[in-house]
């Protein structure tokens, strides 16, 4: 795994995201907790620091997630994904 943020982070913002994927909606905290087999302060420091490396935005009391990044989870696009032509077609 890349050092951009914490392995406990990384294993969090991964579940995340797959559930976001799967169920569309958030985990979470406690589901995230149970699952990753972590105890719930580790969850929170873990979903802080993706807060703070915008992977993911935070309620305003800190304890849910509000939404995560579409650009982490579409993936680079280019000019072509998004639809566009050029005037000489």
């Amino acid at each position: 795994m890349s050092d951009w943020a914490s392995p406990t982070a990384q294993s969090v913002r991964h579940l995340v995201y797959q559930t976001f994927a799967q169920q569309g909606r958030a985990a979470s905290p406690a589901e995230l907790a149970g699952e990753l087999e972590l105890d719930p302060a580790q969850v929170l420091d873990a979903l802080r620091e993706l807060h703070d490396r915008h992977a993911l935005v935070l309620t305003p009391a800190g304890d849910a997630i509000r939404m995560v990044s579409l650009a982490t989870l579409m993936g680079p696009l280019d000019c072509h994904d998004l639809g566009t032509t050029s005037a000489a077609g």
